[in-house]
């Protein structure tokens, strides 16, 4: 990209569109993964399988990305010395980490709650900024954001057996493991974006991650057994998601404060919820839930309201 193509990735309107359409698909990987441990036949606990799977999506993912990359620049190009060690990071926190805990986690609670929990890298990514980056510290009024949007994930988990389910290690807390993981990814590939290009960083680091989970699982005595036509669509999609989604983050994150752009972390819980509520039929309408989605909405506005 040329320095003038490349401010277009500061420009409001632009950040705006594209942050909501990762959010967009963000939101709906949570229906597509739970859907997909139908599909190959993953019953809740099958570790080896869920690892598996995951890394057979962000390899393909990877491979996509740099297919289409190269494809744009009508050339192969391999990492440089200097920027292996950058990718290698990348991989194992962003992806490896991220999704490790991510499959975990989701497989133990539904689609909705996994996609509000999912909105804590938001706070994450505020702390960890702060300490990264001297442009983007934390302020009082970002705080009382965090501690807002806090209050909505102790909301969810107040009442036992309630239509998002009560307090479980296994799911609530892999899946805020799997948050860090993103949230400190992402903010490593903001400083490894510096040495090159976002799209580029983004296939080889999936591609890394993916199979790293797929060793995992491979090595935990994962399989698959699909025999519909339907799963492999769905499995080539997912990939799709990470490879359009994490390529646009990445270098909107580059070109951005990362506080900035974390703003828009907001939708995921809303397309999450209600798309899970359409494809799996998750029961969303409560008043404990929506007190909880409105103040995780509420804390992120106000981290950003600056």
């Amino acid at each position: 990209m040329t320095e003038k193509k490349e401010n277009i990735f500061k420009k409001r309107y632009t950040v705006i569109l594209l942050a909501v359409l990762c959010t967009i698909l963000w939101g709906s990987a949570f229906p597509g993964v739970k859907i997909s441990y139908e599909y190959f036949g993953i019953l809740n606990g099958e570790i080896g399988a869920t690892m598996l799977l995951a890394g057979l999506r962000f390899t393909l993912a990877g491979v996509l990305t740099l297919a289409a990359y190269f494809i744009s620049i009508k050339k192969v190009v391999l990492p440089q010395k200097n920027q292996v060690k950058g990718i290698l990071i990348t991989g194992v926190v962003q992806t490896g980490l991220q999704y490790l805990f991510f499959y975990i986690g989701l497989s133990h609670i539904t689609g909705a709650k996994g996609a509000i929990l999912a909105t804590t890298i938001t706070f994450f990514s505020v702390f960890i900024s702060h300490i990264m980056f001297q442009d983007d510290k934390i302020t009082v009024r970002k705080l009382a954001g965090c501690l807002i949007g806090f209050a909505g994930i102790i909301i969810i988990n107040l009442k036992d057996g309630g239509a998002l389910g009560g307090f479980r290690i296994l799911g609530d807390v892999v899946m805020l493991l799997s948050t860090f993981s993103a949230a400190l990814g992402a903010m490593i590939s903001k400083v490894v974006a510096r040495k090159i290009n976002p799209v580029m960083l983004t296939g080889y680091q999936m591609i890394l991650g993916g199979i790293l989970l797929a060793a995992i699982g491979g090595v935990s005595g994962g399989t698959l057994s699909s025999s519909s036509v339907n799963g492999y669509i769905l499995l080539i999609y997912l990939s799709l998601v990470s490879a359009v989604a994490f390529s646009i983050w990445t270098t909107l994150l580059k070109y951005n404060q990362p506080s900035k752009i974390a703003v828009f972390n907001f939708a995921i819980p809303i397309f999450g919820t209600i798309l899970s509520a359409v494809f799996l039929g998750d029961s969303i309408m409560s008043i404990q839930n929506l007190i909880a989605l409105v103040c995780v909405c509420l804390g992120i506005y106000v981290v950003n309201k600056i």
